[in-house]
């Protein structure tokens, strides 16, 4: 009934320095999606996300044309149906 599902996120281009992980956070909360986001050693964002698939999708999209007006995605690796560690919030992971 809620199609909850998960999904594993990884981000590339302009994605660290340009307030990527707060609008990330922003709009994940916006949609009632949990998870966390976090910079990676490789310069990309890795995110992880629990909701309503809609939600996600509707997340993705958001994220693909960048959470803020600096970011520049230039492209998203979705991986879907992963276990990512248990969280009731969505929080950056510093």
């Amino acid at each position: 009934m809620d199609n909850l599902t998960t999904c594993e996120i990884q981000a590339y281009g302009t994605v660290q320095g340009v307030g990527f992980r707060y609008g990330t956070l922003f709009i994940a909360r916006s949609l009632g999606l949990s998870g966390s986001v976090k910079n990676m050693p490789d310069y990309s964002v890795l995110i992880h996300v629990k909701g309503n698939k809609h939600d996600i999708i509707t997340f993705i999209d958001k994220l693909k044309k960048g959470p803020t007006p600096s970011a520049r995605v230039t492209k998203l690796e979705t991986t879907w149906d992963i276990e990512p560690p248990i969280q009731t919030d969505f929080t950056i992971i510093y």
